[in-house]
């Protein structure tokens, strides 16, 4: 009996052993999973912040031109019909936009890796920048998009202009991205130009957009920043 109960003890130990064995490396398997998903996710947003350094150089050009077109139209003083064609060829950027690699975020939710991230921090940033932030920028691209296609088409009885295109703007690209004018081939202004209420309003309207948005892409960039430093603290506890 006592034979009987010693193996009997044997065997459930050496079960329980394999149960807490097999436990434990499940455990590991995931935070591994989990910490090559952080490396991952660090790797992907250096790359969004590549292309959005791209992004705001041009974007800055065109709210740039925004204000200066708005300001001729409110002021006596006229700039000459060339450099008003100038900086509103350069509006036509004011739609440019980035797409965020949502991929690896995407995967720390379905693998639920996010919930083993230790840092409570990491996981705040993580949600506010992706589930809220990029969501917000998705949307305003739309309005930035509708903004852009329909404005100027109203617009075309009173200002046009077509340029010259030389180069293909390649946001993968690892180069530094700068802003250069494409030559025009050929533009019109109409002579009531300053006297459309469309015209100001327009001028108005996305200069207003613009500066929400380039504000918006600067709270992203500046999540993404310390999202990559709490990824580093997270990977150096190990677990």
């Amino acid at each position: 009996m006592k034979k009987y109960l010693i193996e009997s003890l044997l065997i459930f130990v050496s079960v329980l052993s394999a149960f807490v064995l097999e436990s434990i490396r499940l455990e590991q398997s995931k935070i591994k999973l989990k910490n090559d998903l952080l490396i991952e996710l660090k790797s992907v947003i250096k790359e969004d912040l590549i292309q959005i350094e791209k992004v705001t150089t041009v974007l800055n050009e065109s709210f740039k031109s925004s204000i200066i077109l708005r300001d001729d139209f409110l002021s006596k003083r006229k700039l000459s019909n060339e450099v008003v064609a100038k900086e509103f060829a350069k509006l036509r950027f004011m739609n440019i936009s980035y797409f965020p690699q949502n991929g690896v975020f995407n995967q720390l939710l379905n693998t639920g890796s996010l919930e083993l991230i230790g840092k409570k921090e990491l996981k705040k940033k993580l949600m506010y920048t992706y589930e809220h932030l990029n969501k917000r920028k998705s949307g305003n691209d739309f309005i930035l998009d509708e903004m852009t296609w329909r404005n100027f088409q109203k617009l075309s009885d009173q200002i046009y202009v077509v340029s010259q295109i030389q180069e293909h703007i390649e946001f993968n690209n690892k180069k530094k991205f700068i802003f250069t004018d494409s030559p025009i081939k050929t533009f019109f202004i109409s002579n009531r130009y300053y006297e459309s209420n469309k015209v100001i309003q327009f001028y108005a309207q996305i200069g207003l957009l613009m500066k929400q948005y380039k504000d918006l892409i600067e709270e992203i960039v500046s999540e993404y920043n310390k999202i990559i430093i709490y990824i580093e603290d997270e990977l150096k506890d190990g677990k």
